[in-house]
């Protein structure tokens, strides 16, 4: 009797051990958010009588069971901790278990950039120090400043808590072939280059939280005291704060690798914390309206998150674009501005409006190393206007092509029919590839080059300039610049990639069948004009 009692409470123990799950399933969950995958739930569907709401309903169903099923997040909790005990691995394609209880993020390329696989070409590289150099000069006309501040990834900071295998494969990352480019070629692109500051102060402080992506609140401070260092080369009144102005103490902190793994409470990190005891305009900030933005073809967003803040005892004004690393320095910063506009969720060409609106007197441009290549794309508007001014200051023509002036010019053309009328070329493209090749004089020329294309279109595409950097080349699509046009009349300013151009330079006026009436083209050697980078003295800088 007693053992069939005994055998009835293990069964019961058992089934109840089974449908513990469903049952705490049924009793429901307010949630809509996971707290560690950040994404919302699904919800269970809704009935509607028709052929494909049960066509459909096994699939939702499963989504829905999958996010709701009870005890979920314990039950993953429980595998991770004992896959990572048992393993001394990640069991998140997206988390690297490094050594010491690192945490590393895999995704958005990280990993494949450490192991130097996502190198850029030179070309590549003078594309982005084009676009940082047109922004600096398009500031500049307006008499504001620009600071780049690109920051390096965790696991260029701390390489060596990697895991052993994936130290060995280790590589040039982007960051480094960005900022050695940039100290080559365009030394006066105004720059705060972290690496090597963090690198020295790695010896002395940990800088990055074990168990998140992001810097820790001193990492932040050596940034922000960087970035006040190169201010004050032009606002001579800017100062660091100085930690001995500062409370230092410690803080528990819940990182958000230690969140994708769902071990946060297990991986609790004590790190450093500084705090402002006479803080200026108490760490409040407001939200702008941003209903001025306009949803533009070049914008990565149609609207930005903008928040204001400042120091009404201060006189500069800043617009301040950043990603989640400058949450950090967004007190620290804003104690040195009347009025700082910190942006998220937005690049540099997004708050094109927002700048000519507020006409600042600095504009920082911030972003984590594993964005920069979305972040440093060209904008069409700002690049076109600065390439025309280069264009206009430029020195000599290389190449400059009129039906008035071509004859005896060595040109070749391919997939259309070319016929002169009114002092300009008429091209009639019989498929979507018309092609105008012209031979270079000079068997290699150097400098900085600024093409000229005063076109007609029949219709709206995209116009595609080639050039070759070494002799003896073929022409690429990586060795080549596009640039939409309009239907109708285009005037058309673009800066070459290259430092050197050889042999021929081909331009496809279109991608589309049609007429095309080519005006001219001529391609200059720019200078650079000593007012290229310099503020005009329109607004009161020190």
């Amino acid at each position: 009797m007693v053992r069939r009692a005994y055998s009835g409470f293990l069964s019961a123990l058992f089934v109840l051990f089974l449908l513990t799950p469903v049952l705490v399933m049924l009793a429901g969950s307010t949630r809509e958010i996971s707290s560690t995958e950040k994404r919302t739930l699904a919800s269970m569907p809704e009935f509607v009588c028709s052929v494909s709401y049960f066509t459909h309903f096994p699939q939702e169903f499963e989504r829905y069971f999958k996010d709701r099923f009870g005890l979920r997040d314990q039950l993953i909790t429980l595998y991770n901790a004992l896959f990572v005990t048992l393993f001394h691995d990640s069991p998140r394609r997206d988390v690297i278990l490094g050594q010491d209880g690192w945490l590393f993020l895999r995704t958005d390329h990280v990993l494949e950039d450490f192991m130097g696989l996502r190198r850029k070409t030179q070309e590549g590289l003078a594309v982005i120090a084009n676009t940082l150099e047109n922004r600096q000069g398009w500031l500049a006309g307006q008499g504001i400043r620009y600071l780049f501040v690109p920051i390096p990834n965790k696991i260029q900071v701390y390489p060596e808590k990697l895991p052993t295998r994936i130290q060995m494969a280790g590589g040039e990352q982007v960051y480094s072939q960005i900022t050695g480019y940039l100290s080559r070629h365009a030394p006066d692109v105004p720059l705060v280059h972290l690496l090597p500051v963090f690198l020295r102060e790695k010896k002395n402080h940990q800088i990055y939280y074990k168990s998140d992506t992001h810097w820790n609140e001193l990492g932040a401070y050596i940034a922000y005291s960087q970035i006040i260092a190169h201010l004050s080369q032009w606002f001579p009144e800017l100062k660091p704060i100085p930690q001995s102005a500062m409370r230092r103490g410690t803080r528990i902190h819940q990182g958000d690798l230690a969140e994708i793994l769902h071990l946060e409470k297990l991986r609790l990190e004590e790190a450093p914390s500084l705090h402002i005891d006479d803080m200026c305009g108490k760490g409040e900030y407001s939200r702008v309206d941003d209903a001025f933005q306009q949803n533009i073809p070049q914008q990565k967003f149609s609207k930005g998150e903008i928040d204001l803040g400042g120091c009404p005892e201060r006189k500069l004004r800043a617009v301040i674009i950043h990603d989640s690393f400058g949450n950090a320095l967004r007190n620290l910063l804003s104690q040195h501005f009347r009025e700082a506009f910190f942006v998220t969720h937005a690049y540099f060409e997004d708050m094109k409006l927002l700048i000519e609106r507020e006409k600042p007197d600095v504009v920082i441009d911030m972003r984590v190393a594993r964005y920069l290549n979305v972040a440093l794309s060209p904008h069409i508007e700002i690049d076109n206007q600065m390439a025309r001014k280069g264009f206009e200051e430029a020195s000599a023509a290389v190449l400059a092509v009129t039906p008035a002036i071509s004859r005896g010019q060595s040109l070749r053309i391919v997939n259309a029919e070319v016929s002169q009328s009114g002092g300009a070329f008429v091209l009639a493209a019989d498929n979507r590839d018309p092609q105008l090749i012209f031979t270079l004089p000079g068997v290699e020329v150097k400098g900085t080059f600024i093409a000229h294309v005063s076109l007609h279109s029949p219709v709206r595409s995209l116009l595609q300039l080639f050039f070759k950097s070494a002799p003896g080349q073929e022409f690429s699509e990586k060795r080549s610049v596009k640039i939409r046009i309009a239907k109708g009349d285009n005037e058309l300013y673009c800066k070459i990639p290259s430092r050197t151009l050889c042999d021929e330079i081909r331009l496809d006026p279109g991608a589309e069948k049609g007429t095309y009436v080519l005006k001219s083209f001529e391609l200059r050697q720019s200078i650079r004009s000593a007012s290229y980078g310099a503020v005009k003295k329109d607004k009161s800088h020190p």
